[in-house]
């Protein structure tokens, strides 16, 4: 969704309330037209509506592009946590089985020594 303003405000007028009409996600092809024509004087010649009804499409476009890359972003941070956590669960686990230190399990996991303090933190030892 693109917001130019709210649509009842004082400052909605004019270039902003054109854009907002033509960028609109939440106005069918159809209301838009009617906007255009009733409010701005625009004929909905042939050539017009082809126009408009590109227009709405470059907003559905936009607005799921959007959303893949926020789903993209997602995943890729609920898979780096579920990395997190399973190395975390491993470092406890060797731990408590091993006897083994905090810093010896990260060790025998190949663990990089600029990671080991995120790891300390989420185990609880520092």
């Amino acid at each position: 969704m693109i917001c130019l303003g709210d649509r009842a405000g004082e400052n909605h007028k004019g270039i902003l309330e054109l854009l907002e009409v033509l960028l609109s996600s939440e106005r069918t092809t159809a209301e838009k037209k009617n906007v255009l024509e009733s409010r701005f004087g625009i004929a909905m010649t042939e050539e017009m509506e082809g126009e408009v009804t590109e227009m709405c499409n470059l907003s559905d476009v936009l607005e799921e592009r959007a959303m893949e890359k926020g789903r993209a972003e997602g995943m890729e941070t609920g898979m780096q946590k579920g990395i997190m956590l399973g190395v975390t669960n491993n470092i406890k686990q060797l731990m408590v089985n091993l006897k083994m230190t905090a810093e010896q399990a990260m060790n025998a996991l190949g663990i990089p020594k600029q990671e080991q303090a995120e790891y300390m933190k989420l185990i609880g030892q520092k």
